[in-house]
């Protein structure tokens, strides 16, 4: 993604019409082979350095025998190939990028930097939102609130329609992310802005627009949501819970079978492999996790002085 994948070769931006060839050329010579699904483009682009398309699979072997490509790169879930153009020597840079759930990547990647803005205004609201959703992190673990576009554009305040329908200029775009119940103008005044993300904004000339755009525009939406919110509109409180259960047993392992054990009887260089071993062996009888909260912290200190003298014994 971004047209720079391909260095080694001659890979040159085209024009809106040519753009518009190749991706109908492209998605006519694969769609009878795998899915695929377009990422709509900012409204009045009107040159292209890449072509980014949306798969449901691995589709080397399919891409190498349709388009003999001169030139490839995988990275990740992206695979990029080099697509022949009319004048020798010159090529364009077509980025497939594999997704379980296109629908969702389709939104998060539509219309240039829109999915970064919607980003970072959630993200002032204990949210985090990218190709896969919109989660919040709750004690190291992220929780998918939700998967769903649609369900996502009710939530923020977006209207899914519009966006369905689709926008036909760059400045209706801003309108709707404004209308969002989260906008608010004041995450993106520089003052807001560590160094590295300024740095990256160079390149994001749309989100510099953005910018830009709102600033003669009033605030009114200051107030701020909080992960409860979240959680109850989207009930997950049962994920909640799962987490906490989970934090609760890893205490009581940390307590209970901590390398201080092991290392009444062994080396320091042997006691990752032997706490690796010994779990194997209880789990040969009976749940790992149920096991070291059932017993006592001496008793599993025994079973494990046991098993060592019995392993060295052998």
């Amino acid at each position: 993604m971004g047209g720079n994948a391909l260095k080694e070769i001659n890979c040159v931006r085209v024009s809106k019409e040519i753009y518009k060839r190749i991706k109908e050329d492209v998605i006519n010579r694969l769609k009878d082979k795998i899915k695929i699904m377009e990422i709509y483009e900012v409204p009045n682009k009107e040159d292209f350095g890449d072509l980014d398309l949306l798969v449901n699979e691995y589709v080397f072997e399919i891409v190498k025998e349709e388009f003999k490509p001169i030139s490839y790169k995988i990275n990740g879930n992206v695979l990029s190939f080099s697509y022949e153009l009319e004048e020798k020597d010159k090529y364009f840079q077509i980025d497939l990028i594999r997704m379980d759930n296109m629908e969702m990547g389709q939104f998060y990647f539509s219309y240039g930097d829109v999915g970064s803005i919607i980003g970072r205004i959630v993200n002032y609201n204990k949210m985090k939102f990218g190709q896969n959703g919109i989660w919040i992190n709750y004690k190291d673990d992220n929780i998918i609130l939700s998967d769903n576009r649609r369900d996502i554009c009710e939530y923020i305040g977006l209207e899914y329609k519009k966006w369905e329908d689709g926008f036909k200029k760059e400045e209706d775009i801003y309108e709707w992310i404004i209308g969002s119940k989260y906008f608010n103008k004041i995450y993106f005044e520089e003052e807001y802005f560590n160094y590295r993300y300024k740095d990256r904004l160079k390149d994001r000339k749309m989100f510099v627009n953005f910018i830009k755009y709102i600033e003669k525009i009033e605030n009114n939406n200051i107030k701020l949501h909080n992960i409860e919110d979240h959680i109850n509109y989207f009930n997950k409180w049962d994920k909640i819970k799962e987490v906490d259960e989970k934090e609760r047993i890893n205490k009581i392992i940390q307590d209970k079978y901590s390398g201080k054990i092991f290392m009444k009887y062994l080396d320091a260089k042997m006691i990752n492999k032997f706490k690796i071993e010994f779990k194997k062996y209880i789990e040969t009888k009976e749940e790992f996790n149920k096991w070291i909260e059932r017993e006592s912290k001496e008793r599993i200190e025994e079973e494990i002085r046991e098993y060592i003298l019995n392993y060295k014994s052998v």
